[in-house]
């Protein structure tokens, strides 16, 4: 082999490499369609940090929140509520492995339709934030499809409201 032939094929190897490696992989693209999925639903889907207790379901730094926004109705807490999976069962929170963070929501009260959509939650589902923008879902994005999780907003935002705690946007115009 001359070694002309030789330059020419370090030269290409060289060229290729760095453009192989700009190539997302399998997940990055499977994540890509799971947000895009999302989208086309109406959800909004974000990143932010794994704190306090979710940390021990994921060694992830991150996690991706899967969001519905409020349209016709605000909820105008003092501060966001978060109901999270616990890693045991007891009879104490809120309802199974559920508990509301820090017992911020003790006033709260469970519907069965909340019991059944909080055990039919996969387990890559790690918790349930409320917030003035809308209601969110902590989701490892694994375990359940987006067209799967998008019917678990109707139940949540419709026992929300029957707390008695949002208010009415079109009343205020």
């Amino acid at each position: 082999m001359s070694i002309g032939v030789i330059f020419v094929v370090l030269a290409v190897a060289m060229v290729l490499g760095p453009i192989m490696l700009m190539k997302p992989s399998g997940r990055q693209r499977q994540l890509a369609n799971l947000r895009q999925r999302a989208l086309e639903l109406g959800l909004q889907s974000r990143i932010a940090t794994v704190t306090g207790d979710l940390k021990s379901f994921t060694v992830a730094p991150t996690i991706a929140i899967y969001q519905k926004r409020w349209t016709d109705k605000r909820f105008c807490p003092e501060q966001s509520l978060l109901l999270q999976r616990s890693s045991f069962t007891h009879e104490v929170h809120f309802h199974g492995a559920w508990d509301w963070k820090e017992g911020e929501a003790a006033q709260f009260s469970l519907s069965p339709e909340l019991a059944e959509c909080l055990d039919k939650l996969p387990e890559s589902v790690l918790a349930i934030e409320f917030t003035p923008l809308g209601v969110g879902l902590y989701w490892l994005e694994k375990g359940a499809q987006v067209d799967d999780l998008v019917e678990v907003f109707p139940v949540l935002m419709n026992w929300l409201d029957g707390q008695g705690v949002l208010e009415n946007v079109r009343d205020k115009r």
